[in-house]
């Protein structure tokens, strides 16, 4: 392969590269803020749970039936409250796996930027290598023509 057909494979392979990382970044940064928006609204809900709980308990006379389904409520509110914390501490692990994500995706498109730098000042070197070489032959042609001259 020649050396324009490399560059141009590599300037390719480069451009692909850097928004398959971009892709990856917004994926990571997405799924990271949905998560946050569901650890919130689980908060929320425990919050909610929690409150049921305590409004189960109340000061006054009870019947045995009374105090039995009180204490059935709030059993169930708290079955519910470990359910939503269980599932809180799922989307904590998640959303620090995504945070880790949105890291590494940051760490590749930064790499690949560099990479495109690298690729790019190539190209100008080559380019600029190329006027060089015109210019040699056009300063040799005209040095042969003045020793011909002479």
């Amino acid at each position: 392969m020649k050396r324009r057909d490399l560059l141009d494979k590599a300037t390719r392979s480069a451009t692909l590269r850097r928004m398959r990382t971009e892709q990856r970044h917004r994926d990571a940064v997405a799924r990271h803020a949905m998560l946050d928006a569901s650890v919130k609204e689980t908060e929320a809900s425990i919050q909610t749970e929690h409150g049921r709980a305590k409004a189960c308990i109340h000061s006054g006379c009870y019947s045995k039936a009374d105090y039995a389904r009180a204490l059935a409520r709030q059993a169930e509110s708290l079955d519910a409250l470990a359910m939503l914390q269980a599932e809180l501490d799922s989307l904590v692990v998640q959303q620090s796996t995504a945070g880790d994500e949105i890291a590494d995706a940051g760490r590749a498109r930064q790499r690949a930027e560099k990479k495109r730098e690298k690729i790019v000042n190539f190209q100008r070197n080559f380019a600029l290598a190329a006027k060089n070489a015109v210019e040699r032959s056009e300063i040799d042609e005209i040095l042969e023509v003045k020793s011909y001259v002479r």
